[in-house]
């Protein structure tokens, strides 16, 4: 007679009950899909925002900069300026970064009088704009 390790008794009516291995997805992998991947990607939508935050401050702190070089101008240096230019819309090349600079900053003057009734003969502020170019 063979001995084996493990006997088994089988009788002829009956099966043998193998471990049952189950298929498809715990509760745990769903709640994991379902949740953290949705968080992940919200995460990083909100790096990818700080970083345009952060480029937009700093184009916001160039541009005031520049804004506070011209106002420390005194106002005939900016009214002959704005006169030489001969518009609002005509770029003044005295204030304005180089062509070709990256992140050019325009600067444009021109004379301003707060009321509109009246011809603009000795204006009272100067309007100046700073912008990107």
């Amino acid at each position: 007679m063979v001995r084996t390790a493990h006997p088994t008794l089988i009788s002829p009516n009956r099966r043998v009950c193998h471990a049952h291995q189950a298929t498809g997805f715990s509760y745990t992998e769903v709640l994991v899909a379902i949740t953290l991947i949705p968080a992940l990607e919200s995460l990083h939508s909100g790096v990818l925002g700080s970083g345009i935050h952060s480029a937009h401050a700093n184009h916001h702190h160039r541009l005031t900069g520049k804004m506070e070089e011209i106002l420390a101008k005194s106002f005939s240096s900016l009214e002959q300026e704005a006169d030489a230019a001969g518009g609002p819309a005509v770029i003044v090349d005295a204030y304005s970064d180089t062509a070709g600079t990256a992140s050019r900053r325009l600067v444009y003057l021109a004379r301003y009088d707060g009321d509109i009734s009246m011809p603009i003969t000795t204006p009272s502020l100067m309007l100046t704009r700073a912008c990107y170019g």
